[in-house]
């Protein structure tokens, strides 16, 4: 799939870049976007652990495997 792919942060350099490298376009916007959602996927996984009983350092790998 996609993201197998793109495992081990890859897309987060690519976007990373892309946001320094053209900081008057489109891309910058792309770019920040991309982050929050990564952002708040570590958010929801966190409050999901809290949710269900998980140990905080299970949550913490759940959220390093992300």
């Amino acid at each position: 799939s996609f993201t197998e792919v793109w495992k081990g942060g890859d897309l987060n350099r690519i976007y990373g870049r892309t946001g320094h490298r053209y900081p008057h376009s489109p891309a910058v916007l792309d770019s920040y976007l991309y982050f929050k959602e990564q952002e708040m996927r570590k958010i929801v996984t966190a409050l999901e652990g809290i949710r269900y009983g998980i140990s905080a350092p299970e949550i913490m790998g759940l959220i390093a495997k992300q």
